[in-house]
């Protein structure tokens, strides 16, 4: 519906902080879905306690209705 170059003209953001890749679904004043790529190696983070990867804290978004 909407790719990255169009949303980078309707949105102030930029990397790093544009966390859409594209918008695949638009309700105007209901409902947006987007997607964003990421790759392995920016999502996995080793925790503290041992080897086991999770997703890196900073890419956690809270989504919340206006």
């Amino acid at each position: 519906m909407f790719n990255y170059k169009e949303i980078t003209q309707l949105l102030p953001h930029r990397y790093p902080f544009l966390l859409i890749d594209k918008i695949i679904e638009f309700e105007p004043g209901k409902k947006v879905v987007a997607v964003k790529m990421a790759k392995a190696a920016i999502v996995k983070a080793k925790a503290f306690a041992g080897e086991k990867e999770v997703a890196a804290g900073e890419l956690s978004i809270v989504a919340r209705p206006i």
